[in-house]
């Protein structure tokens, strides 16, 4: 302490010893030596006088470790820029920060980052787009210079770049420049033949891994004639894969072979190439093996590459988060929508979680590329399994058929056609008999399989956002709740099963959204009523559809609705009608801190399950997870305080519960959101 207080008064003296003593300190292996220069370092950013804080940044930078250059940048802006570059030159993960900073210095760290940093591409092409004019003018010198690593990657980031829209931007940087051949080779790169675009290093004397021995896969075969690859053009395709995985536009050459084999043929020789490098030890060196199911693979790839993730991620499975993130690199590639649902399931159920993050960013990315929010991309990646429009499917056996319906948990179950009519509700696909069609009756057992495996991916997903939408009052507008939700094949299963809300943004004296009408969706597709009158909705533009909560509801709304559910044995996916309601007492609206639950005792298992509702775990100053939190906006908070704090892993003693903190009167905070914190706390079994 005593040294950052000299530098308040003594900076031109102190700030050479200052600068030595942190990197000294921090270069030394001790975690509380770390810790200790990880704390300097925030004092730099934050507490020094400006001139002092920006010099020691600018002069220490960073890399794989603190100080990281969110602070400093913040604080000091673009000229905080020599730092941030310093700590990408030593390989730090900064691309999140650099990609708000219009720089040419950034432009070859970018495309080193389309080239070599998969996790970082897309907040590269971000930039790329955003900076267009800074990127070309920084890729230009190294595209047109000489043979080598750099040419190759300013080359490769000008193509995305023009992929991405921005091929004006390039010419017209170009064509500043006074030599007329800087425009000319610009022209001249971005009209290359495609093919011609791979590494120099491959060749067609290049050798493949020695786990490569396709004698024995399966081989792709032609969509014209149905024959299969001749064991010459296995090579080159290899090869094509080899590079393709770590190319961010991939190969034209590759688009070609797509374009001439069955998908699922192709997919499935991706899929033993990858078997084959897993049999082998899975070492980095060959992962593209992995990641090239990416580029070539198709739904059924998808549905397994989540299987893996669930497989390496096991208890002693040996799985590494580095492994792991190679699966979700194919899988965010894939970007269909089953692959995205793999994501989605992954972001939210493993058990690790650094591959929760790495999944759920994916998303973000995801989202990111469409424009849209989490919520809507959540809405666009909803799968329709393959149903028909009013959310069914028909198992054909032949002289049998049988009808797919889905249960309040997205479960499906299948009842014999009995004269064009569904008959008895059966647990599991029917086993064929002699008078079935062989050919297909295999076909429809192996579809309701896979219906079963992708309804089980997403099961619990569907009702917990929907849940959430009701905790949150998020809403969609009608037109999007007709196609995302009610007209949906899959999601149609459990509007059915749910009260809806119409609302145009206005309170009542509670603070309660108002309702201007509340219905259900029959299973004709009709919006009824309590008393089951069909309501005609417009798409006005202030007009919202909501998941009602009770406290929204009349007591005789709710009991008509709870009847036509009863009438039409309709189970709700999860408690909404009858759900548990709170309020504050009168005696706590005006307090900023609860004390309800001060004292009593919980187990770590139930306060982790509260992120499943929305609450994100929080870190006190010792380091271990001291209170759950979870954000309001306008920056508003509620945080629920217990000790003496969790590991990193959930795991540890029993937790005493302290205070449920808002920091403004609990009078003035949203009745759902209290009433839904309350229920959540009464529901972690604190004795």
């Amino acid at each position: 302490p005593e040294r950052v207080a000299a530098l308040h008064t003594q900076p031109p003296r102190e700030l050479e010893r200052f600068i030595a003593e942190w990197q000294r300190v921090h270069d030394d292996a001790a975690p509380d030596r770390r810790q200790y220069g990880n704390f300097i370092a925030v004092q730099s950013a934050w507490f020094l006088p400006p001139a002092t804080g920006l010099a020691f940044w600018n002069a220490v930078g960073s890399g794989k470790e603190a100080p990281r250059a969110g602070g400093f940048v913040a604080r000091f802006g673009s000229a905080a820029l020599p730092g941030l570059l310093q700590a990408l030159a030593n390989d730090g993960d900064e691309y999140f920060v650099a990609r708000f900073i219009g720089a040419t210095q950034l432009a070859p760290f970018m495309a080193q980052a389309l080239a070599r940093r998969p996790t970082r591409r897309a907040q590269a092409r971000q930039w790329l787009v955003r900076f267009a004019p800074h990127a070309a003018a920084g890729l230009l010198p190294a595209a047109l210079g000489p043979e080598g690593e750099a040419r190759q990657q300013a080359r490769a980031a000008l193509r995305a770049m023009a992929a991405l829209g921005q091929a004006e931007a390039l010419r017209a940087t170009a064509r500043r420049h006074d030599d007329p051949a800087v425009a000319a080779a610009v022209d001249a790169l971005l009209a290359e033949d495609p093919l011609r675009d791979f590494p120099s290093r491959i060749n067609a004397r290049s050798k493949l891994p020695t786990f490569w021995q396709p004698a024995g896969w399966r081989k792709p075969r032609l969509r014209d004639d149905g024959l299969a690859l001749p064991d010459e053009a296995l090579q080159p395709l290899g090869l094509m894969l080899s590079f393709a995985a770590d190319l961010p536009q991939g190969y034209a050459g590759l688009d070609a072979v797509r374009a001439a084999c069955e998908p699922q043929s192709l997919a499935d020789f991706g899929w033993d190439v990858c078997e084959s490098w897993e049999a082998a030890g899975a070492g980095a060196p060959g992962n593209w093996a992995l990641r090239a199911l990416g580029l070539i693979g198709t739904d059924d790839t998808a549905r397994r590459l989540g299987a893996l993730v669930r497989r390496w991620s096991a208890p002693g499975a040996g799985g590494t988060a580095t492994r792991i993130g190679w699966v979700l690199e194919a899988l965010a590639r894939l970007g269909s929508d089953v692959a995205l649902m793999q994501l989605d399931a992954i972001a939210r159920k493993n058990r690790i979680a650094t591959v929760r993050h790495a999944a759920a960013e994916k998303l973000a990315q995801a989202a990111a590329e469409r424009g849209l929010s989490g919520d809507e991309l959540e809405d666009r990646i909803a799968p329709d399994l393959g149903l028909d429009e009013r959310g069914g499917l028909l198992l054909d056996f032949g002289p049998r058929q049988f009808h797919v319906g889905f249960d309040e948990a997205l479960v499906p179950f299948v009842r014999e056609s009995v004269e064009g009519r569904p008959g008895a509700r059966l647990a599991t696909a029917p086993r064929p008999r002699a008078s079935d069609d062989t050919e297909r009756a295999a076909a429809a057992a192996e579809r309701f399989k896979a219906l079963k495996q992708d309804a089980a991916t997403v099961a619990a997903q569907q009702p917990l956002r929907l849940e959430r939408a009701m905790r949150t009052g998020r809403g969609w507008p009608v037109e999007d709740f007709r196609r995302f939700i009610a007209g949906h094949p899959l999601m149609r299963h459990l509007a059915e099963r749910l009260v809806w809300g119409v609302t145009e943004g206005g309170r009542d004296a509670r603070g309660l959204t108002l309702l201007r009408a509340a219905f259900r969706v029959s299973a004709e597709g009709e919006w009824v009523d309590a008393d089951e009158v069909p309501q005609t909705l417009d798409d006005g533009a202030a007009a919202r559809i909501v998941v009602a909560h009770p406290l929204q509801l009349s007591a005789a709304q709710i009991a008509a609705f709870a009847q036509q559910f009863a009438d039409y044995e309709l189970i709700q996916p999860f408690e909404q009608l009858h759900r548990a309601v709170h309020a504050p007492r009168e005696d706590e609206r005006a307090l900023t801190a609860l004390t309800r639950w001060s004292g009593r005792i919980a187990r770590p298992g139930p306060l982790w399950a509260l992120e499943s509702r929305g609450w994100l775990r929080g870190r006190g100053g010792g380091g271990a997870y001291d209170h759950a939190w979870q954000g309001l906006g306008g920056g508003r908070a509620l945080a629920l305080r217990f000790g003496p704090g969790l590991d990193n892993a959930g795991a540890g003693e029993d937790q005493t519960l302290d205070v449920l903190h808002h920091g403004h009167p609990f009078g003035e905070l949203d009745p759902i959101v209290f009433s839904e914190a309350v229920r959540d706390i009464d529901a972690l079994g604190a004795r």
